[in-house]
């Protein structure tokens, strides 16, 4: 029988699952999901993603108004499970089904939109009042802190512990590498700002609990794929929190956790450290 994208590419999603890789499972499954709603059935095979077939699936993506970088998204996942498919022998696929590379279709890359904020709005941030221990304070805390961490993913965050912490210095794999040799580690001195932000969550807790309060009522759970979904959630929760304080600051751009990352990395050029020192600094 021919290769069903459907049936391989759930193969493929259960071994990501296994390995408690439940974020890569999900952008696949997203992926898979759309290709097979846009074909209109569930037989779709991976023969019949041919150049054709994805030109007509951009330009139906773009006449609904999606953004090409969604797709692109998708398109790098349905990629990888072709790349799969072709080194399995147990499949009849070969390179010359394969609809990617130099001469198939290119997957397009979405323009990036500029999301630094001056230094000046960082001020007005820190010194917006919010009720201590409110959630809008907490999610101040929260993109302030990670900022002054090099603009510090949100998941990292998230899971960090009291073991992360070694005197004036937080220590930390990064989630997103967390797998074969291809471990990045952080050791990264922590500033007064990000001290004075620790001050409020780390008093009374041992080594093993988590230092901000995102995670605290999943994380003893069994089930990683239940505290991953839990994340999802709270990710959401924080992205939407965040364009609401944007708003209360004035900002003509949504605030989110990638502005921290640029705005560091911004402020890093505006100071004088090469583009070269601030790729190692961000990871």
């Amino acid at each position: 029988p021919k290769t069903q994208l459907l049936t391989y590419g759930r193969a493929v999603v259960d071994r990501y699952r296994k390995a408690k890789r439940n974020g890569t499972a999900n952008s696949y499954q997203e992926a898979i999901n759309a290709l097979i709603k846009f074909h209109g059935k569930d037989d779709l095979l991976l023969s019949d993603i041919t150049i054709t077939f994805l030109d007509d699936l951009e330009a139906d993506w773009l006449s609904k108004n999606n953004k090409i970088g969604g797709l692109g998204v998708y398109l790098r996942a349905i990629r990888r499970i072709f790349n799969l498919a072709i080194q399995d022998k147990n499949t009849e696929l070969s390179i010359e089904h394969y609809p990617f590379g130099n001469h198939g279709y290119k997957i397009k890359k979405g323009r990036s939109k500029k999301r630094a904020i001056g230094l000046d709005k960082i001020q007005v941030l820190r010194d917006y009042y919010y009720e201590p221990f409110s959630p809008q304070w907490h999610y101040k805390n929260y993109f302030l802190f990670m900022l002054n961490l090099r603009g510090m993913n949100f998941i990292d965050l998230a899971f960090l512990t009291m073991e992360n912490l070694k005197g004036d210095r937080l220590i930390y794999d990064r989630r997103k590498t967390q797998r074969g040799d291809n471990v990045k580690t952080f050791n990264i001195k922590l500033t007064h700002e990000a001290k004075n932000i620790l001050e409020h969550y780390i008093d009374g807790k041992s080594n093993d609990d988590l230092i901000f309060p995102i995670m605290e009522d999943v994380i003893d759970a069994n089930d990683s794929a239940f505290i991953h979904r839990s994340y999802k959630n709270k990710y959401t929760n924080y992205i939407k929190r965040l364009k609401r304080i944007g708003k209360d600051i004035g900002l003509d751009i949504p605030l989110t956790t990638y502005v921290a990352r640029h705005t560091f990395a911004t402020a890093g050029l505006y100071k004088g450290v090469s583009k070269t020192q601030i790729g190692e600094m961000m990871g």
